[in-house]
């Protein structure tokens, strides 16, 4: 073969690479496609924690007057349950918010947050976009109030019916100094960046709202669940990659789909699959640097993957069940079953 020839042939063979990985790319789109021209929804990042922090101003009663009335429930989940004061009815009240708003740990986060969080116009612009594909889904599912709050380092997020709630100080960037004082591991840092505040946002509303049929708690279970939150941010960020909805790098995704069969392999294999044992479970669904049996070079929370894996199989398979249906299942083994995954 010549080299021109050669050179035709080489241009024939990428061509047919980028045909199929096109396909593969709209055969997994497809399904999730809903029309989200006519609906209009708005979402923003309502800043509680500026507010709060006003308190400490020139007549304070008043300021926090105006805050419960402008936030309603959260005010009271925030004082007692976020950062653990009480409430306005005790008489030491405007002394624990003093005490709070004057720590050192508080004011750097707070001194950070305004920095990081100077402009938030893109975190309220994917949020209204993903509650867009949300009510083109889930049309008669209320929208919640989000809700932003400095917790000092407490929770990243808080749900109720009405709201959910978003730590910004567990947001500030995987390299911020302030992580490094509180001795945060580096693999539970690469999540708290600000652009994972739209999908954990969506996926906290996810689990409180589908919460998990723990009747029967084995791996398989959880693994499938856990697929099932990740399917729902595919559903609601469709435009996103894979590796920002499970948080993973380009590395990470490339070994779970590497090893995809060997990882399902093993655990089939090891009879672990339906294992009710809290430490395998957590092993292969919980952060950590990574997954043990896998050794040092795997991703974290591969059994999450894989159950991803599970119910995209499933729901290609299935063409009937809409994502409503699928979201209200509980029963795990049947969306195994019925997925004919075989990886």
């Amino acid at each position: 073969m010549n080299k021109k020839n050669r050179i035709f042939f080489s241009a024939i063979i990428l061509t047919g690479v980028i045909v199929i990985i096109l396909l593969t790319f709209i055969k997994k789109t497809a399904s999730l496609y809903c029309d989200i021209s006519d609906i209009d929804i708005e979402v923003e990042l309502e800043r509680f924690d500026k507010d709060f922090f006003d308190i400490s101003k020139e007549n304070p009663m008043k300021k926090i007057v105006e805050i419960q009335n402008k936030y309603d429930i959260f005010f009271d989940v925030y004082n007692h349950k976020i950062i653990s004061i009480g409430g306005v009815e005790s008489q030491s009240y405007l002394t624990y918010v003093r005490t709070f708003l004057t720590d050192y740990a508080v004011t750097e986060a707070y001194k950070s947050i305004n920095e990081v969080f100077a402009d938030y116009l893109d975190i309220n612009q994917e949020l209204s976009l993903a509650f867009r594909y949300f009510n083109c889904y889930f049309p008669d599912k209320k929208i919640p109030r989000v809700i932003a709050f400095n917790g000092g380092f407490n929770q990243s997020i808080v749900t109720t019916e009405d709201f959910i709630g978003v730590g910004l100080d567990k947001y500030l960037g995987k390299d911020n100094e302030l992580y490094d004082m509180l001795s945060i591991p580096y693999f539970a840092r690469v999540e708290m960046t600000p652009e994972r505040i739209p999908l954990d946002v969506l996926k906290a509303y996810a689990l409180m709202e589908f919460p998990y049929n723990d009747s029967v708690d084995n791996l398989i279970n959880k693994m499938i669940y856990n697929g099932m939150i990740l399917y729902f941010l595919d559903v609601c960020f469709p435009n996103y990659k894979d590796r920002y909805k499970i948080a993973y790098n380009e590395m990470q995704q490339a070994y779970c789909e590497t090893y995809e069969k060997d990882m399902w392999t093993y655990l089939v294999s090891k009879q672990l699959l339906f294992s009710s044992d809290h430490l395998v479970i957590r092993k292969f669904t919980k952060n950590a640097p990574f997954t043990s049996d896998f050794g040092n070079d795997s991703p974290p929370r591969t059994g999450n993957w894989l159950g991803w894996q599970i119910v995209r199989a499933f729901m290609e398979t299935n063409k009937e069940v809409s994502v409503s249906d699928l979201m209200n299942m509980t029963d795990y083994q049947k969306i195994l079953n019925k997925s004919q995954y075989n990886p």
